[in-house]
């Protein structure tokens, strides 16, 4: 019984999960009209300083969507001619980024831990009816070494 009872503690202390680390990920979103920013829970986040590419995606409790994706990332500044496929805000309730008129994404710091910035975009949605609106906020990527 001891013995039983010793293989199968040493067996789980040798068989570990997944050790590798996410990175930290911030953010914060919010309508330009508004004062507060969105709560969003779930952040996820990657940023490939060798690949030049970084994703953004949170969640919140009020069905709030946001989804950053960029690419060619290879010095701070202006990124700008984005599009749905880079930037998208769904705010849960009846407003749903389908395209964007104007904007940028500004990328502050950028190293190979960390990025970093701001971004405004004047988008439409075509969800309940034409609403045109400028979302704002940060984010920031920061992979642990």
């Amino acid at each position: 019984m001891i013995v039983a009872c010793w293989m199968f503690i040493s067996m789980n202390i040798t068989c570990s999960k997944d050790t590798s680390l996410r990175p930290y990920c911030y953010l914060q979103v919010k309508f330009g009209d508004n004062e507060d920013y969105d709560f969003l829970e779930k952040i996820n986040g990657t940023w490939s300083f060798a690949d030049q590419k970084c994703g953004l995606s949170a969640e919140g409790y009020l069905l709030q969507r946001f989804n950053l994706r960029l690419n060619n990332i290879k010095d701070t500044g202006y990124y700008r001619g984005l599009i749905t496929d880079n930037i998208q805000y769904a705010d849960g309730q009846d407003f749903i980024s389908d395209s964007i008129i104007q904007g940028y994404v500004h990328i502050s710091t950028l190293d190979s831990f960390n990025l970093r910035g701001d971004f405004e975009i004047y988008c439409r949605s075509t969800y309940n009816s034409v609403t045109n609106r400028t979302i704002m906020g940060n984010f920031g990527i920061i992979n642990r070494p």
